[in-house]
């Protein structure tokens, strides 16, 4: 028995019944109906012809033991009809350009195999494992939809026979542009005089935002940064008498800040009010106050009208 009957790759396996006292067989072979030539001597039944070229070859036994051999066995034909497989080579992946793409949108393109008959394109973000994104029949793709983060790219080409190894790899970076942050909106402070040093201070949200980086300006003197915060309130305590400025900046994810805010100033007054002085006439009694009201000192005199004390005469 030979298998298979009709051969496509040049390997012939070749077989036949065990022979009860037979120590071993021998092969004979004719190619293309010429003389049939001895080419093994085995003891299995088994017998593997590999590397054939076109041709048919015809195959017969014997069977060997100490006092000689048999006649031939029946003969069996193959046709072998060797298909070459022509596998595609890896395709060569151009650059990308830019190098740094704004919106997302990733155009690839590769040299033309004339073997191949589709593509397939792999992909890796930051630096991670290369996963199979799309198969193609040409040689270009568009990647669209990218977030930002570093890619890369490569090729391989295919066919019925097989698929080539990978193409060269491929980099660029998808950074969309950061809009311009907004500068918050400094609120006025209440009250304009303060008497006791500490100073609550409030902005506008903006959504961009990460942090907001508050400025303080002492007696018209250079602002500095006195603190960064996460939210939109801050309270500065602990100051001294003096006049007082404050500005505020917004700090985005990447670090990029916007213009100044608007300033609000404030006047730290920390002189006690004045206790009430009574002032006595002969038929009036006077008390004068100082009121703080938003931020402004009022003067309020009170004027008591004396009740006299009636005596008995004598």
């Amino acid at each position: 028995y030979i298998s298979p009957s009709d051969d496509i790759d040049g390997n012939i396996h070749v077989r036949w019944a065990s022979i009860s006292g037979a120590i071993s067989y021998e092969v004979y072979k004719s190619v293309d109906g010429g003389l049939y030539n001895l080419i093994q001597t085995i003891t299995s039944t088994n017998f593997y012809d590999n590397d054939l070229s076109d041709g048919v070859y015809s195959y017969k036994i014997k069977a060997v033991n100490a006092d000689g051999s048999s006649g031939f066995s029946n003969v069996m034909t193959v046709t072998v009809n060797v298909v070459v497989l022509v596998v595609p080579v890896a395709p060569t992946l151009n650059s990308i350009s830019p190098a740094i793409d704004s919106d997302g949108t990733i155009s690839l393109s590769w040299n033309s195999v004339s073997e191949a008959t589709s593509y397939k394109v792999y992909r890796s973000k930051d630096g991670g494992s290369f996963s199979l994104i799309q198969t193609v029949s040409i040689n270009s793709f568009s990647d669209i939809g990218l977030s930002d983060g570093s890619y890369r790219y490569k090729i391989k080409s295919k066919n019925d026979d097989g698929i080539s190894g990978y193409s060269n790899i491929q980099s660029v970076t998808v950074q969309f542009p950061i809009s311009p942050l907004n500068a918050p909106v400094l609120s006025i402070i209440i009250p304009s005089t303060d008497s006791d040093g500490s100073i609550d201070i409030s902005w506008s949200w903006i959504s961009d935002a990460t942090s907001y980086e508050l400025y303080r300006s002492k007696n018209n003197g250079v602002f500095i940064l006195i603190q960064t915060v996460i939210s939109t309130t801050y309270t500065d305590s602990n100051l001294v008498d003096g006049s007082y400025k404050y500005k505020v900046k917004t700090i985005n994810v990447v670090g990029e800040s916007s213009d100044f805010s608007n300033y609000q100033s404030v006047t730290v007054s920390l002189t006690g009010t004045p206790t009430p002085t009574p002032t006595s006439s002969t038929d009036y009694t006077m008390l004068y106050y100082l009121i703080p009201i938003l931020g402004v000192m009022i003067g309020v005199i009170i004027y008591f009208k004396r009740k006299k004390s009636k005596g008995k005469r004598k």
